[in-house]
């Protein structure tokens, strides 16, 4: 795949987002898994090495020294692919997201594909190739190698402990005036799937392509600010994870429900 590496960056929130997705993902794990978590977080001291994030028509994300089981990624989505394609050497996963509204349009799907290498005889997580949808919060133009870099560090030097279900932590380095407007949003996202709350908020749905299953449906709200139209707090939640930001505040809560 061909693709630009890393540009010069305005929107910082994208920091905060993969940092969130990294301690969530963190949060949620136990027993047998530890030793493995443990080991990506210390690939993350040396993220060059370990890691390499492309652009393009479809952004990824490839993992040099593969870590994460097959079995692991189940348990941490809670939800079947929708596509299994079994190769001599591998396999891959896809997940297809789709609005969760009465009548989604298919052209508003969201794609997923991991591919997992045979290693030893377990499949192990080796790339991440996103829907180029995905390029509005992964454009280069918008992430840059040292945000990438000072998010890396970051993860390596948490010292969480895997036994944790709940943290909250400082975000200082977010500025309000660095994240999407709300027309912004608007232009990414399309209008809310539900009703704006009475308190402002926006809420956008997603789900596998074609369950009704509600424990698989991921939601998330935004609230603005009516003057300067920028996001002051964020709320999500998907199976048994749950996040909350604060960009006033500049924290960040995370909890995950097993």
């Amino acid at each position: 795949m061909t693709g630009n590496r890393y540009k010069p960056s305005r929107w910082k929130y994208r920091t905060t987002l993969l940092a969130t997705t990294s301690c969530v993902v963190a949060l949620g794990l136990s027993g047998c898994l530890l030793s493995r978590v443990s080991e990506v977080r210390n690939q993350f001291c040396e993220f060059e090495q370990n890691f390499e994030i492309e652009f393009g028509d479809q952004p990824s994300i490839r993992m040099n020294q593969p870590v994460m089981l097959d079995q692991d990624i189940l348990w941490l989505t809670g939800a079947t692919p929708t596509e299994t394609v079994l190769r001599p050497n591998g396999k891959t996963m896809t997940w297809v997201i789709e609005e969760a509204v009465t009548e989604p349009d298919p052209d508003n799907d969201l794609r997923l594909d991991l591919d997992f290498r045979q290693i030893d005889g377990e499949y192990k997580l080796s790339l991440v190739r996103m829907d180029p949808k995905f390029n509005a919060v992964m454009n280069p133009d918008y992430l840059d190698r040292e945000t990438l870099l000072s998010t890396a560090r970051d993860v390596c030097n948490t010292g969480l402990g895997f036994s944790m279900r709940s943290m909250e932590f400082d975000i200082p380095d977010q500025d309000i005036e660095q994240l999407p407007s709300r027309p912004e949003v608007l232009e990414m996202m399309g209008l809310p799937h539900d009703p704006v709350t009475a308190d402002g908020g926006w809420t956008y749905r997603y789900r596998l392509k074609g369950s009704n299953d509600e424990s698989q449906t991921a939601q998330f709200t935004v609230w603005f600010d009516e003057v300067s139209l920028r996001p002051l707090k964020m709320e999500s939640h998907y199976s048994r994870y749950r996040t909350s930001a604060d960009f006033v505040s500049r924290k960040l809560s995370m909890n995950v429900k097993l």
